[in-house]
């Protein structure tokens, strides 16, 4: 029998408490309400081509097989809040050797069958607080704990037709297809924000309706969404009519908005604010939990992400904390708290060093006293093995971020945010060769008007499969013929953008960060045993040996 304590307002003004909240909880938490009142058979339908081929049903239908059961269980995360069955993913992969070939072999049968044993697909609902104190039942955010085998399934079905996302779902839906990202939205936003704000003359006035989908993921109609599967594609007509009478998704027009273009007439404004039933805002806010319009003034704009990190680490002031836990709490809440900002928007160097003072006065800090900052922050961010702490250095942290986003220009051209971003700043040219200051290529050697558009395999001799020297010699610049034949040949396979600072050649944040804040050396005559110094086993001041080194001692070494 569930147990619910405490008490909540429902909908209708009434205060429930204990187990009279499990029927409104019930309703809150079950499945996506399936409306009956639309046409089921619509010849809207009729106009849809099916993007699901032969080929691709072939590749669904097929059988199962063994080794996607245990590759599907090994990339759950192993440490998943348990399901009614009390196991984790880490038991499963932890005696694989055990329990693998039965587990295979259920997995297999019910997915084959369609058959499901009682209480395979139950699970547990927590309630997660969206905020400090809950008042409303729709103030909790609903968690399904499932059985571990439950989800292993399931993320099988999802492998099996993962490799249909990219071709069957719209790009404009950037989550959930791998090789899209979130932020491709927001850059997309933040761009229509700014052609907004910058658009100020002619007659034509431009605005942007911004949206809101009243319990976008509760309410799908059930013929819709069967219909939708079959043809694997989902159409979107108009707001009121079409769309809401197929689908049952229902506009929130009391959070939907709309902005204009500076150059829009007040009367034109208010007849189509008037006529759409929305209200007038300046801008359309946030988007996904970020600005989408950045002006001059960035400082402005993102002060709020220091007013936050500050917030949160003078709850930690109150606290007496050792140097490790100050540390952890540093590393994996405070400095991960702008991330997500940080990977579209590059931050005003004054904002990184403002939160970095922020924490460092915390790590030198005692609990309400300052302390003396005994080292500057970017002493603190080299890593433990050259006498740092390993801290971020969040400006070059910031360009290692944004230099994802410049990867996936380099290596995925044809997405939407790409092709904006082309369309917008440099349509005559690639991304490689557009600058914000002039041109600055590699090669600085102008290619005759007599050699234009011919390609590199020109200068290569096809009998040695090498660069042809006396061909490079004669159109290029010394310095440039060098750094051409440092280029290695190789003509039998096509030619693609590789990052030099990773084997598989693919960019990293991590490894950006790295080529950013340059390789740390060991000056000569210089302490080189910081390895095997924060591994030594030294008792804790006034504590029993815990491992790693004593806050006293620890300061001891930054300071000398």
């Amino acid at each position: 029998m569930a147990k619910i304590t405490g008490k909540l307002e429902l909908r209708a003004k009434n205060w429930a408490k204990n187990d009279s909240l499990i029927h409104e909880i019930h309703e809150m938490t079950s499945l996506p309400s399936f409306l009956t009142s639309v046409v089921s058979d619509h010849a809207f339908f009729n106009t849809i081509t099916p993007l699901v081929t032969n080929v691709h049903n072939a590749a669904l239908t097929r059988p199962f097989e063994e080794c996607e059961v245990k590759d599907a269980l090994f990339s759950m995360f192993p440490n998943k809040a348990p399901g009614p069955d009390g196991m984790n993913p880490c038991f499963y992969q932890q005696f694989w050797d055990v329990v693998g070939q039965d587990v295979s072999l259920f997995a297999l049968n019910c997915l084959h069958t369609g058959q499901f044993p009682d209480g395979l697909c139950d699970a547990n609902v927590v309630l997660i607080p969206k905020k400090g104190n809950p008042k409303f039942v729709t103030d909790l955010r609903p968690i399904a704990l499932c059985n571990v085998v439950y989800k292993l399934m399931a993320k099988m079905l999802a492998n099996k037709i993962k490799f249909l996302f990219d071709e069957i779902i719209s790009e404009s839906q950037s989550v959930f297809v791998p090789g899209r990202l979130i932020t491709d939205n927001i850059l997309v936003a933040v761009e229509v924000g700014h052609f907004l704000n910058r658009n100020q003359l002619g007659k034509v006035g431009w605005g942007v309706l911004k949206l809101d989908m009243a319990k976008a993921y509760d309410r799908m109609e059930w013929s819709f969404l069967r219909r939708m599967m079959e043809e694997a594609i989902v159409v979107k007509e108009c707001l009121q009519t079409i769309y809401e009478m197929l689908s049952g998704q229902v506009v929130n027009f009391h959070k939907s908005s709309i902005c204009f273009s500076k150059n829009t007439a007040a009367g034109d404004r208010d007849d189509v604010a008037a006529v759409l039933g929305v209200s007038q805002a300046a801008n359309f806010g946030k988007y996904l939990g970020l600005p989408s319009f950045v002006g001059r003034n960035k400082w402005a704009v993102f002060s709020y992400i220091e007013d936050k990190i500050r917030h949160r680490i003078s709850s930690w002031d109150k606290k007496l904390l050792s140097r490790r836990g100050k540390e952890v709490l540093l590393k994996s809440v405070a400095q991960a708290m702008p991330t997500f900002s940080m990977s579209v928007f590059r931050f005003p160097d004054s904002l990184c060093m403002a939160i970095e003072r922020a924490m460092n006065r915390f790590w030198w800090g005692s609990g309400t006293s300052k302390g003396i900052h005994w080292l500057a922050w970017d002493c603190l961010c080299p890593p433990k093995k050259f006498g740092g702490l390993g801290f971020r250095d969040l400006r070059s942290f910031n360009l290692g971020m944004l230099g994802k986003q410049a990867w996936r220009f380099l290596t995925r051209p044809h997405c939407m945010v790409a092709r904006l971003y082309k369309a917008r700043y440099y349509p005559t040219t690639s991304f490689m060769d557009a600058t914000v200051d002039g041109p600055d290529p590699m090669i600085h050697t102008v290619m005759p008007p007599n050699l234009q558009g011919s390609t590199v395999s020109g200068l290569i001799d096809p009998i040695t499969n090498t660069w042809d020297l006396s061909i490079l010699r004669d159109i290029f610049l010394p310095v440039d013929v060098d750094r051409i034949v440092k280029i290695p040949v190789s003509p039998t396979y096509d030619d693609s953008w590789y990052w030099v600072g990773e084997p598989n050649g693919c960019y990293t944040v991590k490894s950006g960060y790295r080529k950013l804040v340059g390789e740390f050396i060991t000056t000569p005559g210089g302490f080189d045993k910081w390895k095997q110094l924060w591994k030594l086993k030294v008792p804790l001041s006034g504590g029993p040996s815990s491992g790693g080194l004593s806050e006293t001692s620890s300061l001891q070494l930054l300071i000398y």
